[in-house]
């Protein structure tokens, strides 16, 4: 279990917790994280949770939980609750869950993944992932690659989702759509009360 916060500083980058060397387990070792990101005046770049660009997060069968909400003030922005630039991965039948709070700023994400070669969050066993946020950044294929079932669905349930175009505040467009790997996906869940508005896309 990690978890932190960040400082109280008016400059930028303080982050929950910053992820830049190695976290592995075997067999059925869990893995959790909780951040959130601090900042006062007008701090930006203020990440709940950053797995930033050094080793990949891997486990077995054990389950990855992240929970990461910005930060920020001010007119400060880019305060994402989950910014993933490197692999978070499980290889057995452990699965993926993400729960992303954007923080302060229009340009803030609850998950943001960015990273050279895909695969930002991926299971290649029997795994599978789960995410829940309000709103999302993806950057190219395999942003977000399960081996068998993907769930994306609002962090707050009153939130609107849109898909292929539909207008809503979760918004999955028909190229975001098109950078996720799954064998089944599910867009919401049963606790979800905002409207989910269809565009039109050809898988």
């Amino acid at each position: 279990i990690i978890a932190g916060t960040g400082g109280n500083s008016s400059g930028d980058h303080n982050h929950g917790v910053d992820l830049s060397s190695s976290v592995t387990t075997t067999g059925s070792g869990a893995i959790t994280i909780t951040g959130t990101g601090g900042g006062t005046g007008n701090s930006g770049s203020d990440y709940g949770v950053y797995k930033d660009y050094g080793s990949i997060m891997s486990a077995v069968n054990g389950v990855v939980t992240i929970t990461g909400t910005g930060g920020g003030a001010g007119s400060g922005d880019n305060n994402h609750g989950v910014y993933v630039a490197k692999s978070i991965k499980t290889t057995g039948s452990g699965n993926i869950i993400i729960n992303s709070i954007k923080g302060n700023g229009s340009n803030s994400y609850g998950l943001n993944i960015d990273l050279f070669n895909g695969n930002g969050l991926q299971t290649t066993g029997s795994g599978n992932i789960k995410v829940n946020t309000d709103t999302i950044s993806l950057t190219q294929a395999n942003d977000i690659n399960s081996a068998t079932s993907l769930t994306i669905a609002p962090y707050t349930p009153g939130t609107t989702v849109g898909v292929a175009g539909g207008s809503g505040t979760l918004a999955l467009s028909t190229t975001y759509l098109g950078y996720l790997t799954y064998n089944t996906l599910q867009i919401g869940n049963y606790s979800q009360t905002g409207n989910t508005t269809m565009g039109t896309y050809a898988s």
